[in-house]
């Protein structure tokens, strides 16, 4: 999808629309300024505070023209999502089964913003940016149910199981400013180093743990109305988890690129 840039944005669509004049026509937004010289400064951006276009010596301009912030300057983001899972039951006894439980949610998301020369950002000199995320997250339960006897009328039932989680996220980007040449391909050599940043985050959680639940269950019988009365009570639960959290690699560089 192609994000369009909104809110108090110079840059933006909303304030460029505003702002502009209702008879004044936005539709020749873009288009080749010429000075009193003769020198042609391809691809200008023509806006009503601006209604000549900007050139080679003045890019800049208060607010986009709208038309530009649709149709000049891209936004695209990608999405890609997977999500799965799946259970495994099996009876190993008519009072006893084993339970396993497998769960996976991932996702990537890369995101670009392009502010190609002429637009209002950074001056109309040019300005773009990444953020790319890729995560993960498992999560797998295996798990033991059943009941026994105690004695005739005293029963209990119980559960007990492991628990094994884990997440990670990785977050890169940077951005490039001051185009060298005009042109709308991400290209960080579109610019000098000193006007180069870029940034790694990488970071892991893990969960283990082991839990339990038991009740236990009483059966009377009414010797006046024969009839079978089951009562439950003494619940136990207990839980017990170790996590771990760690920022495998955090660079923020300046002056750097992929």
């Amino acid at each position: 999808s192609n994000r369009i840039q909104t809110g108090s944005n110079t840059s933006g669509l909303y304030l460029g629309l505003y702002r502009n004049a209702p008879d004044f026509d936005i539709r020749d937004f873009k288009g080749t300024y010429f000075t009193a010289a003769g020198v042609a400064s391809l691809g200008s951006q023509r806006g009503y505070r601006k209604d000549l276009g900007n050139f080679e010596g003045s890019r800049t301009i208060a607010y986009n023209n709208p038309l530009w912030t649709t149709d000049v300057q891209k936004n695209p983001n990608t999405v890609n999502r997977y999500i799965a899972g799946f259970e495994l039951n099996h009876k190993l006894t008519e009072n006893f089964s084993l339970l396993g439980r497998f769960g996976l949610d991932a996702y990537t998301d890369e995101r670009i913003s392009m502010y190609p020369i002429y637009s209002s950002e950074n001056g109309g000199n040019g300005s773009a940016s990444e953020d790319g995320i890729t995560y993960r997250q498992y999560n797998a339960d295996i798990m033991g149910i059943g009941n026994t006897s105690i004695t005739e009328k005293l029963k209990l039932d119980y559960t007990v199981g492991i628990n094994i989680a884990e997440t990670n996220d990785v977050r890169r980007g940077g951005t490039y400013k001051n185009f060298l040449i005009n042109t709308p391909k991400f290209v960080y050599d579109n610019s000098l180093l000193t006007d180069r940043t870029t940034y790694l985050a990488r970071f892991n959680t893990k969960t283990n743990g082991a839990y339990f639940s038991a009740f236990k269950k009483f059966t009377t019988y009414s010797t006046i109305f024969f009839m079978k009365h089951t009562y439950y009570y003494c619940k136990i639960v207990a839980y017990i988890a170790y996590n771990t959290y760690h920022t495998i690699a955090s660079i923020n560089n300046s002056h750097t690129y992929f």
